[in-house]
């Protein structure tokens, strides 16, 4: 399991920045359920093919696949939904709460 969140993480942070690209300016009122969600959707569109490029530069076979990229998108939404919490903008103290 070590293994599988560590090349998860390593894929997340390869296209953290892509997916921030992608979500900063839609999520700006944003509740968290709702960044969440959408930086959920973002990642699996991203994500796949960075995992594959860390399982062949890790030569990991291929069965981890899955679980490597279900630990790299659950890694990639807490990365992002802080990175817009942090925002001078970000998403109302209400919404927060939420």
């Amino acid at each position: 399991m070590r293994l599988v969140n560590q090349l998860g993480g390593e894929a997340a942070r390869e296209c953290r920045s892509d997916i921030w690209r992608r979500i900063r300016h839609p999520t700006r009122n944003m509740g968290v359920p709702e960044i969440r969600g959408y930086a959920r959707a973002q990642a699996v569109d991203v994500l796949p093919a960075e995992v594959e490029r860390v399982l062949e530069r890790h030569r990991v076979g291929r069965s981890l696949k899955n679980r490597v990229l279900a630990a790299g998108i659950e890694q990639i939404v807490g990365m992002v939904v802080r990175d817009a919490l942090s925002e001078p903008y970000s998403a109302d103290p209400e919404k927060i709460a939420a």
